[in-house]
């Protein structure tokens, strides 16, 4: 037999691992130099190789009968490669989409899709983002609702760059879970779009320094009725009346500083927002660079898990085969046992049949005919241990499981019976 169908033989039939990694050992070269030639990258190659391989497992049973796998191995390779090709430009394919969408999204004044996006989340957004836990949600807000860089991100929430960067892409898995629960389908990328086109939206004008007026004075005048009740309960009416309005006068001063002071904050802001913009698309860009990547590395966990699975169907059916032809060897020994038994009694029950036609013998002393009679007790006793034998040995095969003995059942002949009449007699 050829030593290669013997060694997958070996491997199908007992499971004999040493045989399998000598097939490897001999055709890894050829299956490995020929994804890469057919793929271009080394990669892409590695996973090819161990496709052909695992699938060279699965089938070692069927391809023990062939003199040669080489040629088997190769088309297996242009296939496994072809496949692996296509799911590769499918997946630049879809990050390109993703990257196009994202340029979109950003680049102009007012996007449509965007807008569209946004409009059916604003809805229920707050009430999904509740619905997180504390940390996610602050990475959330900071990430996409303040335009923070991930560095500022991981420097709030005590960590780093990378595992904000981390937090945040799994706070917007939960979030699209969320929504989808709520008819809302979107990519994680589309809603990274969404929310971060929000950060960029500046608040009414004015807003902060009204605000701001607000807040002064209504601090000032609560201030101010509280001294002027303790001047009140000391002094003339008069001079109260004259240092509210010096009290006033200060907080008008000091709210107008404020207002001076808020309206250059509020300019220089301004000033600063196109960097920051700029910077935000930036950010958009890479999230959604990951976001492809996230769901690629999706992609390639469901096929692993795959093939993982197929690994462990063709261990089983290895194993299978190997109980199987444990089995048969077993009920084979058990068979030629039983013949090898069944020979032997036989031949004890020819001994036994001469000896019992020599106890005929009328010319036979008393003494010699007692002797023939004891070596006769003593075959049958042989005869019996015979058959005990073969039973126990057929029980322990299991009830119709071993084969039948080719000799048939043992069969005794009946001894003459006799005594002083010079017939032959059995002994006592």
């Amino acid at each position: 037999m050829n030593d290669e169908s013997e060694l997958l033989r070996r491997y199908s039939t007992e499971g004999a691992e040493a045989a399998f990694a000598e097939i490897v050992r001999r055709h890894i070269g050829l299956v490995y130099h020929a994804a890469l030639r057919q793929t271009g990258d080394p990669s892409l190659a590695e996973e090819v190789t161990q496709t052909v391989f695992t699938d060279l497992a699965r089938k070692a049973g069927p391809l023990a009968g062939r003199t040669s796998i080489a040629g088997w191995l190769f088309t297996s390779t242009r296939f496994a490669a072809t496949k692996a090709r296509r799911g590769e430009q499918r997946r630049r394919a879809r990050e390109q989409e993703v990257f196009a969408m994202q340029t979109t999204a950003t680049d102009g004044a007012v996007d449509l899709v965007t807008t569209a996006d946004w409009e059916q989340l604003r809805p229920v957004i707050d009430e999904v983002l509740h619905v997180l836990d504390a940390r996610d949600r602050e990475a959330v807000l900071l990430r996409f609702f303040e335009g923070r860089p991930l560095a500022e991100v991981g420097a709030k929430l005590a960590m780093s760059e990378d595992t904000a960067r981390k937090r945040v892409a799994r706070a917007l898995d939960k979030l699209q879970g969320l929504l989808a629960r709520r008819g809302i389908t979107s990519t994680t990328a589309a809603l990274g779009v969404a929310m971060a086109g929000q950060a960029g939206v500046a608040a009414p004008a004015g807003l902060a320094v009204s605000v701001t007026s607000g807040a002064m004075l209504g601090a000032g005048a609560a201030g101010g009725v509280g001294w002027l009740a303790i001047f009140m309960g000391t002094n003339k009416i008069q001079l109260g009346i004259a240092a509210v309005f010096v009290a006033v006068g200060v907080t008008g001063y000091i709210v107008q500083a404020e207002t001076q002071d808020g309206l250059r904050r509020e300019i220089a802001a301004l000033h600063r927002q196109p960097a920051a913009l700029a910077e935000l698309r930036g950010e958009n860009r890479r999230l959604a660079a990951t976001a492809a990547e996230v769901e690629m590395l999706r992609r390639d966990d469901i096929e692993f898990r795959r093939l993982a699975q197929g690994v462990e169907d063709a261990k089983k059916a290895v194993e299978d085969n190997a109980k199987r032809a444990r089995q048969k060897a077993a009920e084979e020994d058990v068979r030629l046992g039983i013949e090898k038994l069944n020979r032997d009694g036989n031949l004890l029950v020819d001994e036994y049949k001469a000896l019992n036609d020599r106890t005929k013998d009328t010319s036979l002393t008393a003494g010699a005919r007692a002797a023939l009679w004891i070596e006769v007790g003593r075959k049958l006793e042989e005869i019996k241990a015979k058959k005990r034998e073969i039973q126990e040995l057929s029980a322990r095969a299991g009830s119709g499981n071993a084969a039948a003995p080719t000799g048939g059942t043992l069969k005794l002949a009946a001894p003459v019976t006799g005594g002083a009449d010079g017939k032959s007699a059995p002994p006592r």
